[in-house]
């Protein structure tokens, strides 16, 4: 995956993000990859950020009615955020305390680095520390909602290969990889103020 990671530093450092890039480098899995990757995209441009085998059945305006500012579901069975499909505002706070709790963990070489659970603190502190700013600027709608607009973790093909992002060999997609090339690799394009992204 060098070119891929070429791309991605290229956009990190074009960012400033100097510590960002050091941590992107202490990933050690693609979807560590992934999840931070999509956690600095939103921090910067704000968007819609979604996993490449989620399906868009309904519109991405429709994922964006539940309120202004981050909109995220919940797991069905964890009792945890999920992080398949994300909608958030440029430099949402939890959206950048996501980021920091990530940067802390790579750096420390933490179990827990980047995914969900990350998520799942950084909204909760988010909600503890300030409720009432809270209440209207992060939205947590009914999985049920979620399944109006959009059929997560489709059975793609490209799973049952050896170059899935999680089977054994650990070679990334070349969903995957289409998606970062397409997202990181062109900077010359003036940035969008929502996008819909497709990883993991």
């Amino acid at each position: 995956m060098p070119q891929i990671e070429d791309h991605v530093l290229r956009w990190l450092r074009d960012t400033d993000c100097t510590e960002h890039v050091r941590a992107f480098k202490l990933t050690n899995h693609v979807a560590e990859d992934s999840d931070f990757l999509r956690l600095c995209l939103l921090l910067a441009d704000g968007g819609i950020c979604a996993d490449a085998d989620d399906l868009l059945t309904g519109t991405p305006e429709a994922l964006l009615q539940h309120g202004a500012g981050l909109v995220v579901f919940p797991e069905p069975t964890l009792g945890s955020i999920e992080n398949n499909l994300l909608c958030a505002p440029r430099g949402h706070p939890v959206i950048a305390r996501a980021v920091d709790l990530s940067l802390r963990a790579l750096f420390g070489r933490d179990n827990a680095k980047t995914g969900p659970g990350m998520l799942t603190r950084a909204t909760a502190l988010h909600l503890i520390e300030g409720p009432e700013a809270a209440l209207s600027d992060t939205h947590l709608p009914p999985r049920a909602l979620l399944h109006r607009q959009l059929q997560p973790h489709m059975a793609l093909p490209c799973k049952s290969t050896a170059h899935y992002w999680n089977a054994r060999t650990g070679e990334v997609s070349h969903a995957v990889r289409t998606a970062l090339t397409e997202v990181v690799g062109d900077r010359e394009a003036p940035p969008r103020p929502r996008r819909v992204v497709g990883m993991g």
